[in-house]
Formats: structure tokens, C-alpha cells, sequence
């Protein structure tokens, strides 16, 4: 290859001098409308918003679900909040009131370390409340759900640091039947009347390692379950 010529030289230069090209970067955050989700603030998706009946809310840099936070969004049947590392909070009644609302997903969420009390009320058509993979030392409040739905089904799983389920944990969730499926947490105790007021189709408590103590009152309260999958082994489940 011969050398270059000198009317070919400014061009190399320049060549040498541009910085390399960068990738491109699409940002998979996306503030859906009718929401703000204004960096490191709160989360607000008033209503009404005609036809909008699912909400899917993930990558965002939120750090709150304030109070009301979808206050209005009558037509939703399912909200989905997931891959939100800076959420650290839901306040007290942020899903609240919201009557068609069928499904909630809270998932990959590490450093949710609060879920208040009174956060989920009144929700008469909720089937499906998940809760998986945050910061969470506590076991949510899920009392005033007040949920009609046959076989509502409540997932806390992979929660690595909520070590207890306390007595009457689930009383006044559901008037009918459900599932719970409490897998993968860092359960250590399961308290007296910790299913207290349910009635219970079927309850997964697997790959819970460090579960070691179940009242014996645990289930004082309670009906069913009719299905009780295998425990954590080289524990007895109703070792005081």
C-alpha cells in the first residue's frame, strides 16, 4: 500500500481527532401517561384517564408511591411496578379505593425498604398481589385489602430480609378463599395465629432456609389448608 499523499493528510488528522463512536443508548425508563415520574421524586398518575386499563411502570427513578398516587384511575385492572432501584417507599394509601383493580406486581424492587401500613385499602376486585425480590425487613400490611375474590392469591417472595410473619398477618385481606405463596424469604418465625381469619386453599412456605420455628398456635384461627406443599427439611413445623 503506498503513502499517503499530502492532500490526504488534514483528513487522517482529523480522523486521529474525533473521539471514537459511542453506542447508542436507548433508555428503557418510560413515564407512561398519565404519570410524572420526575427523577428521585414522586410517582403521581392521576385520573381519569379513558380506557387506560393496564399500567406497567418499571426502570423509573422514582424513590416514592406517595399517598393517592393513582387516585382516579377507575378503569385499571392491573398496575405493574418492577426494576425501580431507587424506589425506597409506599406510603400509606397509594393504591386506595381503586375498584376494578384486578392485579398488583411489585417486583425487583431492592431497595424498597418500606411499605407503610394502610398502603393497599380497599380493593374489592384484587385477585393477585405480588411482592417479590425489594429491601423489605417487614411483612407488608395487607389487612385492609378487603378483597371479594374467590382464591385471591398473595406471592411474597424472595425477600431476603422480612425474617417474620407476625399473628393475624393476613386477617381482613380476603372474606373468601386464597393461595399464599411465601417462598424464598428470610423467614425465621412464624408466629401464633399467623393465619388467623383465612381461609386457606393451598400455602407454599418452600426454599424459606432459615425458617426454624412455627408456633404451634400458628394455624389457631384459620381453615385449611387443603394443600400444603413440602417444607423446608431438618425442621419441625410446629416446634415452638
Amino acid at each position: 500500500m503506498g503513502q499517503p499523499t499530502p492532500a490526504r493528510w488534514p483528513l487522517l488528522a482529523l480522523l486521529v481527532l474525533l473521539p471514537p463512536a459511542q453506542p447508542r443508548v436507548l433508555s428503557r425508563a418510560h413515564c407512561p401517561e398519565p404519570c410524572s415520574c420526575p427523577p428521585d421524586g414522586a410517582l403521581r398518575c392521576p385520573g381519569p384517564l379513558a380506557g387506560l386499563t393496564r399500567l406497567s411502570l418499571t426502570y423509573l427513578p422514582i424513590k416514592v408511591i406517595p399517598s393517592q398516587a393513582f387516585r382516579g384511575l377507575n378503569e385499571v385492572v392491573k398496575i405493574e411496578i418492577s426494576q425501580s432501584d431507587s424506589l425506597e417507599k409506599v406510603e400509606a394509601n397509594a393504591f386506595d379505593n381503586l375498584l376494578h383493580l384486578s392485579e398488583i406486581l411489585i417486583q425487583n424492587t431492592k431497595n424498597l425498604a418500606s411499605i407503610e401500613p394502610g398502603a393497599f385499602t380497599n380493593l374489592p376486585r384484587l385477585k393477585y398481589l405480588s411482592i417479590c425480590n425489594t429491601g423489605l425487613q417487614q411483612l407488608p400490611d395487607v389487612t385492609k385489602i378487603f378483597s371479594s375474590e374467590f382464591n385471591f392469591i398473595l406471592e411474597i417472595c424472595d425477600n431476603l430480609h422480612i425474617t417474620t410473619i407476625p399473628g393475624n398477618a393476613f386477617q381482613g385481606m380476603n372474606n373468601e378463599s386464597i393461595t399464599l405463596k411465601l417462598y424464598g424469604n428470610g423467614f425465621e418465625e412464624i408466629q401464633s395465629h399467623a393465619f388467623n381469619g383465612t381461609t386457606l386453599i393451598s400455602l407454599e412456605l418452600k426454599e424459606n432456609e432459615h425458617l426454624k420455628k412455627m408456633h404451634n398456635g400458628a394455624f389457631r384461627g384459620a381453615t385449611g389448608p387443603s394443600i400444603l406443599p413440602c417444607l423446608a427439611m431438618g425442621w419441625s413445623p410446629f416446634r415452638r
